[in-house]
């Protein structure tokens, strides 16, 4: 029997199978990266900060959103700068889900504060 698709996702959304996908992508620093902090993976994406090895400039990093189809991370856009904000198509999709997360978070907060204890 196979692991159902959401456990998969939950699998591939693990830190270390995230900086095994990132260190097979091009234009990576010497010594690939060397740890990874996913900012979200949920629903099938994944925006995430690829960090250097110690010693390498910060800047020797890279920002990326990712998304996950058919048990495969694909790479959806790449930069430091890039933002959900900057209205760039390519990340569309994924910056809908990102918010509409966010929404859910903070409603389910707001929900959990408002009620007597």
């Amino acid at each position: 029997m196979s692991a159902s698709p959401t456990a998969d996702f939950a699998a591939a959304c693990k830190p270390e199978s995230l900086l095994a996908y990132v260190n097979t992508q091009p234009n990576r620093p010497d010594g690939n990266y060397s740890s990874v902090k996913a900012y979200q993976c949920i629903s099938g994406y994944a925006r995430l900060y690829a960090a250097p090895k110690q010693g390498m400039p910060a800047e020797a990093g890279q920002q990326f959103f990712l998304q996950y189809t058919g048990g495969t991370w694909t790479v959806l856009k790449t930069g430091l700068g890039v933002d959900c904000g900057d209205g760039a198509p390519e990340i569309k999709d994924a910056c809908a889900v990102f918010d509409a997360a966010a929404i859910a978070s903070d409603n389910a907060a707001k929900s959990a504060s408002a009620s007597p204890r």
